[in-house]
């Protein structure tokens, strides 16, 4: 049985960009956990057996029957004894088509088809005697590896086929390098009754209803007319001139495209590529956008087939940058990126550290628009969403460390234009303070809210909070100087508080400005949060009054063993004892202590 996969890939240009120029495919037979087995090859591989005996053979008389990508069992009886794993090799390819025979090197038989791909199937079939001489299994049988798929930039969708999948079959894919052989996560399982496989990284998870398209995207829409369930046997159009053929209709029923479609590599498949309008109407709950095909066979005999799918906008937050600074991890790779409306004459970026402009860690990275710039020139590569342009380049692994650094873009719009300049802070925090970061959202964001809404708290802004209120408690009376590394336990509560009292600030003077109200007729609407924040605020402002000069006091005097003592002389020649550190002396100084300070 045949499976067809429809791997979809929105985001092809971002998986580009990375360096993946193939898609691999993996099949599990044994059930979604796996084993998952690659399927795929950097080159077509034919399908192969070799025997487990070695020779020579006594297998003079003795019948080999196979079978040949499911075409007709092929017989041939050997003749002369002992035969060595070459001399059979001889003898089948005299007397069976389709296939090449040697010895491995091992004196073992080595069967394979001529051709390579997974439309190449090898089969011993049980009814032959010499099986056991020669070391095969009755039931045998190989597949061949097809090529991986080449990833494409601007192609989202791509189609491949394994002919000897099942509906019982489990399938994954991931992207490959081919030049350094990096490769991507793996999709999750989908299995071969569904024939969709769709990258987990990339899944649209807001298109329950199968096929979605964006505004401004090229698709491949395929289609299979056979004779057999197998798709082993195409059907001929009566006149390939005119079949099959094809409309594509809006949601409004009116035609937007029609023609002929065009044969996609053996034929019965076919394919028709569909760019989809920038203005093109969108789907909605109750209407959707189909194809339909039309297929006339020689026989008069007429199909027709519907496939529905949906389009939407391009989500162009979907790689916005909301965070008013963006944070890295220490040591890791970090994508440094910026998103323009207009695809700019000229680009560069520099990362340096922020309070040491001489120290980059990225220098004069380029977009090549115009020549070829130098090897050791780092480049800055460029995506696509159908509206606007998203310009990235990767700083790589091992070369952020804990600090922050500022990232300048040079944007010169035309060759005639002064350069503009964008600037993005990037903070690298220090990886003990992350595990606050759980703490503070569960004081400020019980509700959880959304990542993708002006209202969420960004990573960004959670360090932002906790940098703040560490700089907030260390200047409350007593000062002190603690870091994120030093600040002692039991003034921990107090940091999250000012932490706290920072981020709903922040929210408050959000929600003055989103605050409105509205009265018409018989409807109010009240839209004011700034009250309860407000009064969150004040509650965290009381309890830092009334507890932490305390705490910190306390906590000082518990970790200084050591301290000072000071009073009026009672005499001038004691001046030179006005302080004394209580440490420095014993029981015997005591009564001269008292006199030096006037109490005796």
């Amino acid at each position: 049985m045949s499976v067809k996969l429809t791997i979809s890939i929105p985001d092809v240009s971002d998986q580009v960009a990375n360096g993946f120029d193939f898609i691999r495919v993996f099949r599990s037979t044994a059930g979604s956990s796996g084993p998952f087995i690659e399927i795929t090859a950097e080159n077509p591989a034919p399908a192969s057996l070799t025997g487990s005996q070695v020779g020579p053979f006594s297998n003079s008389g003795l019948t080999l029957l196979l079978r040949v990508n499911r075409g007709p069992t092929q017989s041939v009886t050997l003749s002369g004894t002992p035969l060595s794993a070459s001399q059979v090799a001889a003898q089948l390819i005299a007397n069976v088509s389709g296939i090449t025979a040697e010895d491995d090197g091992t004196g073992r038989l080595k069967i394979s088809t001529t051709g390579s791909g997974t439309d190449e199937i090898l089969e011993v079939l049980g009814e032959s005697d010499a099986l056991s001489v020669l070391g095969f299994s009755a039931g045998q049988f190989d597949i061949g590896e097809a090529a991986r798929v080449p990833l494409v930039d601007g192609v989202t969708e791509y189609l491949f086929e394994d002919v000897a999948g099942s509906d019982s079959d489990y399938y994954e894919i991931d992207f490959i390098n081919s030049s350094t052989s990096d490769t991507s996560a793996k999709s999750d399982p989908v299995q071969g009754a569904t024939a969709e496989t769709v990258a987990k990284q990339q899944a649209d998870t807001r298109a329950p209803r199968g096929l979605t398209l964006l505004r401004g995207t090229t698709h491949v829409f395929r289609e299979g007319f056979f004779k057999d369930p197998d798709c082993l046997i195409p059907m001929l159009p009566l006149d390939a001139s005119k079949y099959p053929s094809f409309q594509i209709i809006d949601i409004n029923g009116q035609i937007v495209g029609a023609g002929l479609a065009t044969q996609d590599g053996d034929p019965g498949n076919y394919r028709v590529e569909f760019f989809v309008p920038k203005d093109a109407l969108i789907s909605n709950d109750d209407r959707r956008w189909r194809i339909e095909w039309l297929f006339i066979d020689e026989d008069q005999r007429q199909i027709e087939k519907v496939t529905e799918f949906d389009i939407r906008d391009v989500d162009v937050t979907q790689s916005e940058i909301r965070d008013q600074k963006l944070m890295a991890m220490c040591g890791k790779p970090f994508r440094a990126y910026i998103r323009l409306l207009k695809r700019p004459w000229a680009l560069s970026l520099d990362v340096a550290e922020a309070s040491n402009d001489s120290i980059k860690v990225v220098t004069g990275a380029v977009l090549p628009t115009t020549g070829t710039p130098s090897p050791e020139t780092p480049i800055i590569q460029e995506s696509s969403d159908g509206e606007t342009f998203v310009y990235h380049y990767t700083i790589p692994e091992g070369v952020l460390g804990v600090k922050t650094y500022r990232a300048t873009w040079t944007i010169e719009p035309s060759v005639a234009s002064s350069p503009e300049y964008a600037f993005q802070i990037i903070e690298v925090p220090n990886p003990v303070v992350l595990q606050y970061f759980p703490s503070l959202r569960m004081v400020i964001d019980k509700y959880q809210k959304k990542r993708q809404i002006i209202q969420a708290y960004q990573d960004s802004d959670i360090h932002e909070y906790l940098v703040q209120g560490l700089n907030f408690l260390n200047g409350w009376h007593p000062y002190t100087q603690f870091s994120f590394t030093t600040i002692p336990p039991p003034l921990v509560p107090y940091w999250l508080l000012a932490a706290q009292v920072w981020g709903l600030n922040a929210q408050f003077l959000l929600e003055t400005d989103l605050q409105f109200n509205f009265s018409g007729q018989t409807v109010t609407l009240d839209y004011d949060h700034t009250g309860n924040l407000d009064t969150a605020i004040q509650r965290a402002l009381e309890m830092l009054e009334k507890q932490l000069t305390a705490a910190k006091t306390a906590v000082y005097r518990r970790t200084n063993s050591v301290g000072v003592m000071a009073g009026k002389p009672y005499r001038t020649t004691g001046l030179h004892n006005y302080t004394f550190k209580i440490a420095s002396f014993g029981s015997q100084d005591f009564v001269t202590l008292l006199s030096n300070i006037g109490l005796l």
